[in-house]
Parts: structure tokens; sequence; C-alpha cells
């Protein structure tokens, strides 16, 4: 069997809470005990940096790469903040997924869609302080994976709007 990594992600933003969150003795102990191997943090524009400890999982981190989407297709577990593009990002490639609101930020459309999609079992929402205990209790593979994406379904949609059929005229 292959290296189960691990991909952390913030985005395009900041989020050290979270990072540090993920990096902590007892979340890097509860994910190494579940067979992960490693973790790869991508940390946007954060101040904090995970450290690489000895004996316990292999750890490396970036700020931004724009081949991400190749760590999400790698990874066997994507812990990520509640930004619609990392959500759907992961959701896609049909990984299991736990998201963390930014509880921070102004706006809470990231707790809001985290929870309508927690509702419907395509992911598991939780909070940086929660983050050990629910890596604990969780069943991964109960999660429901997020349906296909009909990628023509909106240009069509535009186009019909843009371009509608042309009736003929009967004299």
């Amino acid at each position: 069997m292959g290296t189960k990594v691990v991909f952390v992600t913030v985005g395009t933003t900041s989020f050290d809470d979270m990072v540090a969150a993920v990096d902590a003795d007892e979340v890097r102990t509860i994910l190494k005990e579940k067979g992960y191997d490693k973790i790869l943090f991508q940390i946007g524009r954060g101040t904090y940096e995970p450290r690489a400890l000895n004996g316990t999982l292999s750890t490396s981190f970036y700020r931004f790469n724009a081949a991400y989407k190749d760590d999400i297709r790698r990874a066997s577990l994507v812990i990520s903040h509640a930004g619609a593009g990392s959500i759907m990002d992961t959701l896609v490639e049909r990984k299991h997924l736990i998201v963390i609101p930014n509880s921070q930020l102004m706006d809470n459309h990231q707790e809001e869609l985290a929870g309508a999609l927690a509702e419907r079992h395509h992911l598991v929402a939780t909070t940086c302080t929660l983050l050990a205990s629910c890596l604990k209790a969780v069943d991964l593979n109960t999660l429901e994976p997020y349906p296909d994406v009909d990628e023509a379904a909106f240009p069509s949609f535009v186009d019909s709007v843009v371009h509608p059929p042309q009736h003929s005229k009967q004299a």
C-alpha cells in the first residue's frame, strides 16, 4: 500500500489557527494511529510554519502552488478551510474532507457552506479546538460522494439565453 497523505490547505488566504491545530502533537499522533504517513501543508500567506518532528509524520509545506489540485488528488484526506473553491476542488476528486470554517471572518458564509454540505454527509465540519476529538470519533468512510458535476449545464444555459431557439414564422 502506498503512502497515506493528509493535505492541509488554507487557499489563497491565511489561517494560522487551523495550520497550528493540525500541527499539534495530539492531532499528529491521532493521524499516525489512523495510518497516515505524511502531512503536506499549503499555508498561503500565513506566518505559522509547521514543524518537522522526528518519530512522527513526515511533514512539508509550501505557500502557493498553481498545481495544488495535484496535491488534492494524491491525498487520502484533505483538511481545509471552508472556502468554496477548496471544498469543491476536493469533493469533485471524491476525497475524504474535513473542513474548518474560519470563525475570524466577518461574513460567516464559510460556516453556512460547511454546515450545508456536512448535513448532506459530503464532508465533516469541525473547529480548530475540536479537531482532535473529531479525528478520533469520525468514520470518514461513511461520507457520501458528491454527485458528479455536469460541466456543460451552465454553458448550455447561457447559450440558450444568448441564442434562444428561432421560431419560424408561418404566413
